[in-house]
């Protein structure tokens, strides 16, 4: 279907009209400012050339933009959510594309995710027919089995060569039809094993070498149990080096004088601007705290299933790098927060706050007794009234009143 009139004008509009102008000389800031003159021809050359080519007019920019804007619109219900991918433009080919698009297109990034959604669902429908074991989480909670970022994934699974054999077959499938091939060089495999015997039977069949812990991943050490120096030092050592590039010695003497004198004027009026590190760690911790809480990503529903989310958090030792510093601030999260009630699926009856405070508080139920509360909202909820237990309602009449003036509202749950 051929774009309409306001559809091109609203891709111009959306489009950085200070980006540099193409060979014909004219910048989007030409065709937004003089959109009324030159608008009707723009349009008409757009209908006439409309297909995504490679030349870098800004008139052809918006035929991207105009594709990129429709496969948008749809992208949320063909695509995971799960999935957050960002690339530079390169072409995929399980498209068929002919060529390929250019740096900053805004297309790309959309085929890419279609492209990496159709290896994600691959995965996860090997995971689905028994064809590949995730690995084995703390209390046998069940694990991810892969993560995508840009075009690199982590897979995890169990070392079994009848599995790694479906896993071997898809990823060849998938790169016949995309052109993304595996890249033998960069790819590495992690195992708990020491056996060497069966590390290089590993090695020999994937195709690529082994690795050890810790490893660098997006600029983030991977590693197992609690943060050591080791770790962290060589993100430090980067700090380092780029502050050790800057030297004021480096200033002719009038830069230097300017230095001193914007940082004095900085004193003068509100300190040097840097923060207190250990301020902003709290609140990152709080505001990951927060995230545990609330959000329903994957990572933070296996936390939950591993840690728990009530108010009463257990007092056993975790061996985790993170958990330690969610703990502390846990208490902080729930006290400020609230459930808005809606269709009580998600709120846990007795042990989640949703009247101003716990019921297990204001009914003095004994701590131990809350692993056995697994009620929810929604089945003391019948036709959008309150269905409140008779005992309840004898025995504490004043918590059952404050029951029954709780809104539901016509929604999902909601904490805030």
């Amino acid at each position: 279907m051929m774009p309409s009139k306001e559809e091109i004008r609203n891709a111009v509009f959306a489009m950085n009209g200070d980006g540099a102008p193409g060979p014909d000389g004219f910048g989007g800031v030409f065709f937004q400012t003089f959109w009324d003159i030159v608008g009707h021809d723009v349009c008409l050359s757009v209908v006439r050339d409309f297909r995504p080519i490679a030349l870098a007019n800004f008139q052809f920019k918006i035929i991207t933009k105009v594709l990129a804007d429709r496969l948008a619109s749809i992208a949320s219900r063909i695509v995971s959510s799960t999935l957050s991918i960002s690339v530079n433009g390169q072409n995929v080919g399980y498209f068929g594309c002919k060529r390929r698009v250019r740096q900053g297109d805004p297309l790309p990034p959309l085929l890419f995710c279609l492209a990496e959604e159709v290896l994600s669902r691959g995965i996860l429908n090997l995971v689905a027919h028994g064809k590949l074991s995730t690995i084995s989480g703390p209390s046998s909670l069940q694990t991810l089995s892969h993560v995508l970022y840009d075009d690199d994934v982590l897979i995890f699974c169990k070392g079994v060569k009848r599995e790694l054999r479906e896993l071997k077959l898809l990823l060849s499938t998938y790169a016949q039809a995309s052109s993304q091939n595996i890249n033998a060089s960069k790819s590495q495999f992690f195992t708990a094993s020491s056996n060497p015997r069966k590390i290089i039977n590993l090695s020999s069949f994937l195709g690529f070498n082994a690795g050890s812990l810790p490893f660098t991943y997006l600029g983030v050490p991977v590693f197992k149990g609690k943060p050591k120096r080791a770790h962290l030092q060589p993100i430090a050592d980067r700090i380092n080096q780029k502050l050790a590039t800057w030297k004021g010695s480096c200033l002719t003497i009038m830069g230097r004088v300017e230095l001193v004198k914007s940082i004095i004027q900085s004193m003068l009026v509100g300190g040097l601007g840097v923060k207190s590190i250990s301020k902003m760690n709290k609140a990152y911790l709080i505001k990951l705290s927060w995230t545990m809480l609330s959000s329903s990503k994957d990572w933070v529903v296996f936390f939950r299933k591993r840690f728990g989310r009530d108010c009463r958090i257990s007092t056993r030792y975790y061996k985790s790098s993170i958990w330690s510093g969610i703990k502390a601030n846990w208490a902080c999260v729930h006290l400020n927060s609230i459930w808005l009630v809606g269709d009580g699926a998600k709120i846990k009856f007795w042990t989640d706050n949703w009247l101003g405070s716990y019921l297990v508080d204001l009914l003095h139920i004994p701590s131990d007794l809350g692993p056995n509360l697994k009620a929810y909202v929604v089945d003391f909820i019948h036709q959008g009234r309150w269905t409140i237990p008779r005992q309840l309602v004898e025995l504490f009449p004043d918590v059952s009143k404050v029951i029954s003036r709780t809104l539901i509202l016509n929604r999902e749950d909601k904490m805030v």
